[in-house]
């Protein structure tokens, strides 16, 4: 079979649901490592500010964003 085209669809930016359950889970277990509640530390990563760092890559790491993130909560990091 040819395939004329592939679509990566990372956290739910075109198609939303069916992923949306482990995206939460994802933001609880971080939370959980950092020591943070779930639900702030998702508003902090979804803030409009810390998504125009994450799209331009400003933040081009996994762990550089969860450091702006945790700066952002006031909470510290190694």
């Amino acid at each position: 079979m040819e395939y004329e085209a592939v679509i990566f669809d990372l956290f739910g930016t075109l198609v939303k649901g069916a992923w949306e359950g482990m995206y939460q889970r994802s933001f609880e277990e971080m939370a959980g490592c950092v020591g943070a509640d779930g639900a702030a530390l998702r508003r902090a990563w979804s803030a409009p500010d810390v998504l125009h760092r994450r799209a331009t890559g400003a933040l081009a790491t996994p762990q550089a964003c969860v450091r702006c993130v945790c700066d952002r909560l006031h909470l510290a990091t190694a």
